[in-house]
């Protein structure tokens, strides 16, 4: 009995310990997430993910995730992203997000009924310190795509 409670005790040290990693490096990556309401991505919302440069001579991979669920109806998500930064506007560019591919099946990470999409939108160098806002803009001929649950933006220094 005193083995089995070693050994949980023992798993309980080491989930924590991988716990806290994950925590702090999704704070140095800059995770930032927002929920889309009632899961309704309406062409009114506009939602902006804010994430902080205090390094400018360090290169980044911009990754967007996009968690839809299996009742998404269409194959692909259309939005625009417009990033403004300390010396103001800087870009705005169409984005395609594939949803699925051209024989239906997903192409993202799929959990029960949500799917999860990953999609590195640009690899760049930030080039002032300050905080950088990315605004996403559903570009569909839709007024509301349905299904959309949420987005997230990271920011991953390369090595």
């Amino acid at each position: 009995m005193k083995l089995i409670r070693r050994f949980v005790s023992l798993a309980l040290c080491i989930t924590a310990v991988i716990s806290m990693v994950r925590c702090s490096s999704d704070s140095e990556n800059n995770l930032n997430s927002v929920e889309i309401p009632k899961r309704q991505w309406s062409q009114k919302f506009k939602p902006s993910l804010s994430v902080k440069v205090t390094d400018s001579t360090k290169v980044y991979d911009v990754i967007l995730t996009v968690r839809v669920t299996t009742d998404y109806p269409f194959n692909n998500l259309w939005m625009y992203l417009t990033l403004d930064g300390p010396t103001g506007k800087i870009d705005r560019q169409p984005l395609e997000v594939s949803v699925t591919n051209a024989q239906g099946q997903w192409q993202g990470q799929k959990t029960g009924s949500l799917v999860a999409l990953r999609k590195l939108v640009s690899i760049m160098n930030h080039p002032k310190l300050g905080t950088y806002t990315y605004t996403f803009e559903q570009g569909a001929t839709e007024d509301v795509l349905p299904e959309v649950m949420d987005l997230s933006l990271e920011l991953r220094q390369q090595k």
